[in-house]
């Protein structure tokens, strides 16, 4: 099977969206006076653990993907299976983390 040159590019950008979209969650309102600025802080902290958390396991993801996929000499079909397989859950990662840290009412 012949390498799909756009494999890396589709992983690439599939990673890139998967951190920008992690910090949709952490928010701090604007045109706050101080304490309300630092109340709103301490409130987003548990968003911006789940952040960093999920941020750093992402980016292993990444980092690890790439050095898989560059020491293979060529891509098998189920190599290309297995990396679709990986990307998708990668994209699924982002789903559990902001209901767990949301506060329920």
């Amino acid at each position: 099977m012949v390498p799909c040159p756009a494999a890396p590019a589709l992983s690439d950008g599939i990673y890139a969206i998967a951190m920008t979209l992690l910090v949709i969650n952490v928010a701090i309102p604007a045109h706050l006076d101080d304490a309300a600025f630092h109340k709103a802080l301490g409130d987003a902290l548990p968003h911006l653990g789940a952040f960093a958390l999920s941020f750093t396991l992402i980016a292993g993801f990444c980092r690890d993907h790439r050095r898989i996929l560059t020491a293979l000499p060529t891509e098998p079909a189920v190599i290309t299976r297995l990396t679709l397989l990986g990307l998708g859950l990668v994209a699924l990662l982002l789903f559990p983390w902001p209901s767990s840290t949301r506060k329920q009412p």
